[in-house]
């Protein structure tokens, strides 16, 4: 059971946060294997991260490793070789893969757990949620990433998929995405036909299983089906359903708590409120790693 980590230097601070919390709090950590994905300039830091946490299954891969994997080409992972930080940031979440035994589980540098819990369960449950969908695209970003991901597999799924702060990836289904993409593209070389697009891989990767029909999904408007108010106050904002946690009220955390608890969600993000919200909804639910992007814990 594999859960893997993109970062680079500015965030070996949060990845340390992390690794001691999940130290703290993971009962069967003995079990789980972590892998944080640097760039090659990056080496060096991050297997000085691991060396610091050697009771727990913890090692660094690079992006170059990773695409050599993958494509069998050696391509140097700089940052300077990628238009923007998203195709980089993509395709190490995408080809993680390719250094994992099984399915794994993706989240961002500034996680950090906060009670005991087991991975085994976080695992089991976000392995059978639906695919998350909202109809409203609300950032230019969402857009450009939306129109990108369609024509690489030529399927427009009408929705924008990428809501949540945690991404699951079944490993059979990564490896036919990227067939998928070598034969709709005629190339044999995914991180070329990648590396200079605006693509987010959880906006693919999910827009392919809908495509193949390998998962259900679910809109957002039967996600907040039991709650007026918060499908209200999301509407009047400037977000979708992937920033709702920006949106929630003293008069909507219950709702919102109730709504954690249907979907039994594990890990949510909880920057951007209260902290009262936070600890409301770290203490009346099954979340046991927070989310905190932009924010400081």
């Amino acid at each position: 059971m594999h859960l893997v980590i993109p970062s680079y230097e500015k965030h070996i601070h949060w990845n340390e946060k992390f690794l001691k919390s999940f130290n703290k709090f993971c009962a069967d950590k003995s079990d789980r294997e972590i892998t944080f994905v640097c760039n090659q300039s990056n080496v060096d830091l991050f297997n000085g991260l691991t060396r610091k946490f050697k009771r727990l299954n913890v090692c660094s891969q690079t992006l170059t490793h990773l695409i050599q994997q993958v494509d069998q080409v050696y391509f140097e992972d700089s940052p300077f070789n990628f238009p923007t930080k998203y195709p980089l940031q993509s395709l190490k979440k995408l080809f993680a893969f390719s250094s994992t035994n099984a399915d794994y589980l993706v989240i961002d540098s500034e996680n950090v757990c906060l009670k005991d819990f087991y991975f085994q369960e976080i695992f089991e449950s976000i392995k059978n949620q639906k695919i998350k969908a909202d109809s409203r695209f609300v950032y230019e970003i969402q857009n450009e990433v939306a129109k990108n991901c369609n024509e690489l597999i030529d399927f427009n799924p009408g929705q924008w998929l990428f809501l949540d702060s945690y991404w699951f990836f079944e490993k059979d289904f990564v490896k036919l995405l990227l067939n998928e993409l070598r034969q709709i593209n005629k190339t044999p070389s995914v991180h070329s036909l990648l590396k200079n697009r605006t693509f987010f891989e959880y906006q693919l990767y999910a827009s392919f299983l809908l495509k193949k029909s390998l998962k259900q999904k679910i809109d957002v408007n039967e996600i907040l089906r039991d709650s007026n108010e918060l499908r209200s106050n999301l509407e009047k904002s400037p977000h979708n359903y992937e920033l709702i946690s920006a949106t929630i009220t003293k008069t909507t955390l219950s709702d919102y708590i109730s709504l954690l608890n249907r979907f039994d969600d594990r890990i949510t993000k909880l920057h951007w409120m209260h902290t009262d919200f936070a600890k409301a909804i770290v203490e009346n639910t099954n979340v046991c790693i927070g989310t905190y992007y932009g924010g400081i814990l």
